[in-house]
């Protein structure tokens, strides 16, 4: 797996990347969005750019001429409510690929797990195992209500604590009763709280099973004694991940003062992306995909770490197929655009231009597109999946896109990633409703109402689902998955 350095191993990777970036000297183009990539379905003409700093469509879009494209644009979390993506994480690689004829996979898989809404950190491993109360906005202590009748206060416990391992949520562990109780309470109107300054009702360390027990122990960095072990759940942090506390605490959260951590089912890592081979390569020539825009690498659950991993492998593999494509046809002299190839880049802008122009009556406001786009995911494919809720999130979808949105004051680059976000929903709502199993961060259930998903059907759905745009449409196939 990759490397490991603490809560900022993805900023410590990021430095050493830049560092080396600067080193080779590599130009860039600051301040530039992708808009749309030109492909003849043959080759690569070039792309459509948008400088974010102008907020005009005419002044802002340009053209690029490029025989290839590396999209690494990371994932589409945006368009949840809830997320702990950095901002402009909208879909964009998945949105340009699309548009250009190439294949989206496995788009009904997203990691949706626990995590502070304040500063977005994951709330898993030690932060479970230290096994604080859940308590909603009315101070209650709401797991009981979720887990089947009877089962005891140990039990829950026992889940809690396992959910430190079993981070995001997944069908296949049963944790993922506590995913479905943080989300139903938020969709109630109830926010929700890890509690590090009280014990859960009545607990008692002895509640623990020996495997967890032994576990706990592994973790421990300072022994603070039997009585402190059983007084609080932040004791038990101090015991085994005091770095923790302080990065809370340099973050606005003192867990020393009794303060709560705010925390929702939130997006995490798409699972699914832009289809690629073994080489990073979508279905369209010329173009690759690598990291989170990618889609194909994982299953419906991926193993922990393998989200960086996956960006230093695909991303080196993208690299060199791309740069072995360009000199090889740089031989054949075919990279130069001809006339006809140059008319049709200039139409490419002009559409461009035009599809930013939206005008009518009745279009919505950018910014009241994308909460109404970001409400509307979050309640009909968030945690709890429903035929009936992901039908209804299909047809509100339907209304909100026969709209349209206008871009106002807030300029080109946001009108592009609403169209983005747009299009990622569109995808992740169409592949979850044909698949009428849990499998993986898709849970399946037959009523709202239902805390036990629907069963996984290996007979019928040991299969994936592709997307891709035929006449316009947003078309989906089921394909079963080669033997080798």
């Amino acid at each position: 797996r990759a490397c490991y350095t603490g809560p900022r191993t993805a900023n410590h990777i990021e430095q050493a990347l830049v560092k080396r970036f600067a080193e080779l000297q590599i130009g860039a183009l600051e301040y530039t969005m992708i808009a749309r990539l030109i492909h003849d379905g043959e080759r690569l003409l070039g792309v459509v750019a948008a400088d974010t700093r102008e907020k005009q469509p005419e002044k802002s879009l340009f053209i690029i001429r490029t025989p290839a494209v590396i999209i690494a644009t990371g994932g589409g979390g945006m368009i949840y409510e809830h997320n702990v993506f950095p901002g402009g994480m909208t879909g964009d690689g998945f949105a340009l690929a699309y548009e250009a004829g190439a294949e989206l996979v496995n788009m009904e898989f997203i990691q949706i797990g626990i995590a502070s809404t304040k500063t977005k950190f994951n709330c898993s491993g030690s932060m479970m195992r230290a096994i604080p109360r859940l308590v909603n906005s009315e101070g209650e202590e709401f797991l009981a209500k979720y887990f089947p009748a009877g089962s005891s206060a140990a039990e829950i416990a026992n889940t809690v604590f396992k959910k430190g391992a079993t981070w995001p949520v997944s069908y296949e562990h049963k944790t993922h009763i506590i995913d479905i109780a943080l989300y139903k309470e938020w969709q109630a109107g109830r926010r929700t709280y890890l509690d590090f300054s009280c014990n859960p009702a009545g607990f008692c360390f002895d509640w623990l099973t020996e495997e967890n027990k032994a576990r706990y122990r592994r973790e421990m960095t300072s022994d603070r004694g039997d009585a402190a072990r059983n007084s609080l759940p932040l004791e038990r942090l101090k015991e085994i991940n005091q770095p923790s506390i302080d990065w809370f605490k340099e973050y606005g959260i003192d867990l020393d003062k009794g303060d709560l951590i705010e925390v929702a089912a939130c997006a995490q890592h798409f699972q699914g992306g832009v289809k690629i081979d073994r080489q990073a390569q979508s279905t369209l020539p010329a173009v690759w995909a690598a990291g989170e825009t990618a889609g194909g690498q994982h299953g419906a659950n991926r193993p922990g770490g393998n989200a960086l991993l996956d960006c230093q492998v695909f991303g080196r593999i993208a690299g060199e197929a791309a740069v072995k494509y360009v000199r090889q046809h740089k031989q054949k002299n075919v990279l130069t655009p001809d006339a006809a190839q140059e008319n049709r880049l200039n139409e490419a802008l002009q559409q461009s231009l035009e599809r930013l122009r939206t005008t009518g009556e009745n279009t919505m406001d950018a910014v009241e597109f994308r909460r109404s786009l970001q409400q509307l995911t979050e309640r009909h494919v968030g945690i709890v999946r429903t035929e009936a809720g992901l039908l209804a999130g299909l047809a509100k979808l339907e209304e909100i896109k026969q709209r349209g949105f206008a871009c106002g004051d807030k300029g080109t680059a946001y009108c592009l990633e609403n169209r983005s976000l747009l299009l990622t929903a569109e995808a992740v709502l169409r592949a979850a409703a044909q698949r009428d199993e849990s499998r993986g961060p898709h849970l399946r259930f037959a009523e709202y109402a239902d805390n036990v998903p629907v069963a996984r059907n290996d007979a019928k759905w040991e299969k994936y689902i592709v997307i891709r745009k035929i006449a316009e449409q947003m078309t989906l196939e089921v394909r079963t998955p080669s033997a080798d």
